[in-house]
């Protein structure tokens, strides 16, 4: 199994978007000097809830102050940028880290972001689709011309090429709808995905429908395992001498970054039906105990806390024995959220790379009460 950090770079009112920088910068190295895989990187535009408007730009930095983790981005949202330079740049970043980039991309969700570069939200999958198309293009063909809806190109030769061959591996975030787990089962592409109330159940499912997308495509059960293996789940962490302690510690900032969110007007978390039934009969809220199912405003540091990864080591190396048995091969963990203190932070990364990874990774053996034989 192998695991990544995720660096939004949020930046509450007490911090300043340049701390907020430099802290996620220092737990980038942390991460590297830890053992981590990899460290994913952000993009949104306008908000402080990530003040990276530019992920392949930051990883660019990130590689000139690391040497070995890999950086991925999760993501570089497609359909805001013309596609060519987004290869451009991505090619820049995977010569410039000696091979070390990984390409996560998406649609993006925010009606705000996409109205303040003048487009349409509605039109965004069509758009993602084309951008891809004309990314791996960029890097398959030495030159290349495109005819399409959004974009006309002529005679493009990419300078200089990718480091990796033929390419840095592509990922695809997914929210899980079984359209879009088809469209990237059918391009031969591994997932990125998680979300506040991800369950190993989901996971599973999503895993499934994937893989039979991917066989719906013609490719081979070996070739849509293989997929599975380099697809990749997010889920917010925070490890204490107690599960008690880590769920209280930690549910002041997931609650922040669950609210912050719903300023980006997220169309890619529609309302559901009894989030709209409590919006006309506000009374209704209280009948509804699923978090999932809650409106917004409704969800409590608890409900996010009861989540993702939240305990003691033994906890957490239990939750992942569940989402590994669910087909999950490699975990992004959200360490830092909401603008916790960076103490807090290092402290939870260190316990983790130390009394847990290792069980999984096959790393140096540890011995703690429950751990994997």
């Amino acid at each position: 199994m192998r695991f990544g950090t995720f660096h939004l770079a949020e930046a509450p009112e007490d911090l300043s978007p340049g701390e907020a920088l430099a802290a996620e910068l220092r737990q980038v190295a942390l991460a590297e000097q830890l053992g981590f895989d990899s460290v994913w990187l952000a993009e949104h535009h306008f908000t402080s809830y990530c003040v990276v408007n530019d992920a392949l730009s930051f990883a660019s930095h990130v590689a000139a102050v690391t040497s070995t983790v890999r950086i991925g981005t999760a993501v570089s949202v497609l359909p805001l940028h013309h596609p060519v330079e987004v290869a451009e740049r991505a090619t820049l970043a995977d010569v410039l880290s000696s091979g070390r980039l990984l390409l996560g991309v998406g649609r993006g969700y925010s009606a705000t972001e996409f109205g303040a570069f003048g487009l349409d939200l509605a039109g965004r999958r069509e758009r993602f689709e084309e951008a891809l198309d004309i990314v791996l293009k960029a890097w398959t063909h030495e030159r290349f011309d495109h005819e399409g809806k959004f974009w006309t190109l002529k005679d493009v030769a990419l300078t200089p090429r990718p480091f990796q061959t033929p390419h840095p591996q592509v990922l695809v975030a997914s929210s899980g709808s079984p359209e879009t787990l088809a469209r990237v089962a059918a391009r031969g592409l591994p997932l990125l995905f998680g979300d506040d109330f991800l369950t190993p159940q989901d996971v599973e499912h999503r895993i499934e429908a994937y893989r039979a997308g991917a066989c719906e495509a013609g490719l081979s059960s070996e070739a849509a395992g293989v997929l599975v293996g380099d697809s990749w789940v997010m889920l917010k962490i925070h490890m204490a001498e107690s599960q008690k302690e880590a769920r209280k510690m930690a549910g002041p900032y997931a609650l922040w970054r669950h609210r912050k969110v719903r300023e980006l007007q997220p169309a890619g978390l529609a309302p559901t039906l009894a989030s709209r039934v409590t919006d006309r009969l506000p009374a209704a809220r209280a009948l509804i105990s699923d978090p999932a199912r809650k409106h917004w405003s409704d969800v409590t540091e608890d409900d996010l806390t009861s989540f993702g990864l939240f305990g003691t080591p033994d906890d957490v190396a239990k939750r992942i024995d569940e989402f590994e048995a669910a087909g999950v091969r490699n975990i992004i963990l959200s360490f830092g959220f909401g603008g916790m203190p960076e103490m807090m932070v290092r402290r939870s990364m260190k316990l983790f790379a130390t009394e847990v990874a290792p069980a999984f990774t096959g790393a140096t053996p540890i011995t703690r009460a429950g751990s994997r034989s």
